[in-house]
């Protein structure tokens, strides 16, 4: 199961916990070093960078993963939807129900729902051919039973 996106231990929250931290921890360090009688051109050019790290991560690859995190629970819902009307169908195969069988089959999605349809027809089929023979067998029975 996909975690949540607000999850402790999504990895794009990690990421950013990650940049923030050492942009936080450089700027604090050149400002360290510019109280200490330091240049000022590395703490600037360094906020500079980090401004622009940290602008690249949340704008671009923060919101793309968060993005592919709910896309990806997204599609694992509506794959255990799927699963859910396969297993209704086979179930109401199993007890026979070939009639519910083909309608909850109409809920699977495209090629899946057709060769299910189709399987479910030809058992149909093969169900009706049954019970046909069925009932020769049983008129022959009763004509030898007459006839004895």
């Amino acid at each position: 199961m996909v975690k949540d996106v607000s999850d402790p231990s999504n990895q794009a929250r990690v990421g950013r916990y990650i940049v923030c931290g050492i942009a936080a921890s450089g700027l604090l360090l050149l400002m360290v070093a510019e109280a200490g009688g330091g240049r000022n051109w590395p703490f600037n050019l360094f906020l500079l960078f980090s401004g622009a790290a940290l602008w690249l991560y949340l704008g671009v690859i923060f919101r793309s993963q968060q993005n592919l995190w709910s896309r990806v629970e997204s599609s694992e819902r509506s794959q255990r939807e799927v699963e859910n009307v396969l297993v209704r169908s086979l179930d109401r195969l199993r007890a026979g129900d070939l009639v519910n069988c083909a309608d909850n089959a109409r809920q699977l999605p495209g090629k899946v729902a057709v060769t299910f349809g189709n399987a479910a027809n030809a058992l149909d089929v093969l169900a009706q051919q049954i019970q046909r023979s069925s009932i020769e067998v049983a008129a022959a029975a009763n004509s030898v039973n007459e006839i004895a």
